[in-house]
């Protein structure tokens, strides 16, 4: 660690040689007040941007505790995603101070997971960033849910099938136009009355009830 004399105020503010160092070695100004020597460090665990399609992630398992000291090179935290799984290590001693995704939760690329600091460190706000990212990311999930994936068919009508009542069984109707019928879901009894149709129903006959209904 250099040692840095700048005169009767030993602070940042009067010593332009501490601030060079602060910068140089990530260093917090305020530890130099009162001729304080002491190294911090604060590290925050964001899901990486491990690939170029990769847009969340999975928490498999904490492997430190919140609370927890770790040391440098400590795994601490075990990610899944469709890819690889991977684990994440703590780059510097410090304690495990805050954890804000629990496990098996899914949690966008950027998303704090916790932090690790010195036990006096202030930590930072970072719930309102975390909810940010966690409104884009399910806006973007629901926008891709809605979307019909290429080359598959639209899904087909969610009602049940109708069984042709008595009545419908015995409206004269061509073959093709029972089978529109059951394509469609309609009674072929309704055809016949929404048409005031007193012959035989074609298919041309169910088609037209169908856009009459639409």
């Amino acid at each position: 660690m250099h040692n840095v004399t700048c005169g009767a105020r030993n602070s940042v503010e009067y010593c332009p040689a501490m601030l060079t160092i602060i910068l140089k070695y990530g260093l917090r100004p305020g530890l130099f007040d009162g001729a304080q020597d002491h190294h911090s460090f604060m590290q925050l665990l964001r899901v990486p941007k491990a690939s170029e399609n990769l847009e969340a992630a999975t928490v498999g398992h904490w492997l430190k505790a919140e609370g927890d000291d770790v040391s440098a090179g400590d795994q601490v935290i075990e990610l899944l995603t469709d890819k690889a799984d991977f684990v994440m290590e703590a780059e510097e001693a410090g304690k495990l101070r805050r954890i804000t995704a629990a496990e098996k939760s899914t949690v966008p690329v950027g998303y704090i997971l916790g932090v690790i600091a010195q036990p006096d460190d202030d930590l930072p706000d970072i719930d309102a960033e975390n909810d940010a990212l966690m409104r884009e990311f399910k806006l973007r999930s629901s926008s891709a849910a809605a979307q019909p994936q290429p080359g598959t068919a639209p899904a087909p009508d969610a009602r049940p099938a109708r069984k042709q009542s008595f009545a419908a069984r015995k409206v004269p109707a061509t073959p093709a136009a029972r089978r529109a019928a059951k394509q469609h879901n309609v009674d072929l009894s309704e055809v016949a009355a929404g048409l005031n149709k007193k012959g035989v129903l074609s298919a041309d006959d169910v088609e037209e009830y169908v856009r009459q209904q639409a």
